[in-house]
C-alpha cells in the first residue's frame, strides 16, 4: 500500500490516535513531541523519523529528535534543512554502564523538554527508552517497530510482552511484522478499534509518489542502464545498507536458482556498507 504525499510530507506514519493528538494539543499552544531514535545514519528508519517530524511540525507541534548514538552528517543536515531540532547525545554503546548513561541522559531530557508525546523508534535498545518514558514522564507514548520478530531472536518477547503494553499505541510498519510479534490477525490503524482497547496496529511507511514521478520523468532509463553496464536482460534492484538484516543473502540465494533460466540477469545493489 502506498501513501501519496502532497502538502503534508507524511500521511501513513503520522496517523496517531486522535486521543493522543487531542491530549497533546491541550497541553500548550504548541505542544512538544520528543522523537527518540538510537542513531541518525542513512536508512529507512531515519527517513521515517524525518518525515514524521516534518508532518508534526506542519500540524503545529514543536518537535525535538533525540539520537543516542551514531550519526551521519549528511542525514543530520537533512533534518536541519527541514528546520527539525536535533539533539545528538553521542553516547557509546555497551552493556550495563552504557545503559545507565542512556537512562540518565533520557531522564534529564524528559525533565527538561517536558513533552506531551514521546515517540520511540523501536530499535536496540528499544525497551529501555520505552520504560523510561512510561515511568518517568507524563507524556503519552507511541513506539514504531520496523522489523519482524525474527530479528530479535530469543528476545522477541520483549517488544510483545514489555514494550507494547507500556505504550498507548505500538505501531508496526507492515502486517507481516505485526503478525510476527502478536500472532493474531493484524489490523491497519482504526480509530474505532483504538477506542475499543486495541493498542497495536500496522501503519505502512509512506511513499512520496510525486517525488518518484519527478525523478522518473527527468531521467533516461536507457542511458542509465548503459552507464551501469546492465545490458538488455532482466535487472533486479535492491536498496539498502550491505548488512545481513537487509536480506541480501536471500536475494543471492534466489539468484543462484534463476541464472539457469535467465543467464543474462543482473542485480543492482544501491546502498553503502
Amino acid at each position: 500500500m502506498m501513501t501519496a504525499i502532497n502538502n503534508c510530507p507524511l500521511v501513513g506514519a503520522s496517523a496517531l490516535p486522535a486521543a493522543l493528538s487531542a491530549t497533546a494539543r491541550s497541553a500548550a499552544a504548541r505542544p512538544r513531541v520528543l522523537i527518540l531514535v538510537p542513531c541518525l545514519l542513512v536508512g529507512g528508519t531515519e527517513m521515517h523519523t524525518l518525515l514524521l517530524a516534518r508532518c508534526l511540525m506542519a500540524a503545529g507541534y514543536r518537535v525535538l529528535v533525540c539520537a543516542y548514538y551514531e550519526s551521519d552528517s549528511t542525514m543530520v543536515a537533512q533534518f536541519e534543512s527541514s528546520r527539525v531540532a536535533v539533539q545528538l547525545l553521542q553516547l557509546k554503546r555497551g552493556r550495563i554502564r552504557a545503559a545507565l548513561h542512556l537512562a540518565s541522559a533520557l531522564f534529564t531530557m524528559f525533565r527538561k523538554y517536558r513533552p506531551a508525546l514521546v515517540h520511540v523508534q523501536y530499535m536496540t535498545p528499544g525497551v529501555l527508552p520505552v520504560l523510561l518514558a512510561r515511568f518517568t514522564s507524563a507524556a503519552r507514548l507511541v513506539a514504531t517497530i520496523h522489523v519482524t520478530a525474527n530479528h530479535y531472536g530469543r528476545r522477541s518477547w520483549l517488544p510483545r510482552r514489555i514494550a507494547a503494553p507500556a505504550c498507548d499505541a505500538f505501531l508496526c510498519v507492515s502486517q507481516v511484522a505485526e503478525r510476527s510479534f502478536f500472532g493474531q490477525l493484524p489490523a491497519f490503524f482504526s480509530e474505532t478499534e483504538y477506542r475499543q482497547g486495541r493498542r497495536h496496529f500496522t501503519i505502512h511507511n509512506c511513499v512520496n509518489l510525486a517525488q518518484i514521478e519527478t525523478v522518473i520523468a527527468s531521467s533516461d532509463p536507457r542511458a542509465l542502464a548503459a552507464h551501469l553496464r546492465l545490458g538488455g536482460g532482466p535487472v533486479i534492484g535492491i536498496v539498502g545498507r550491505l548488512q545481513w538484516l537487509k536480506g541480501h543473502d536471500l536475494l543471492l540465494a534466489a539468484l543462484s536458482k534463476m541464472v539457469g533460466r535467465f543467464p543474462d540477469i543482473k542485480v543492482l545493489c544501491v546502498g553503502d556498507g
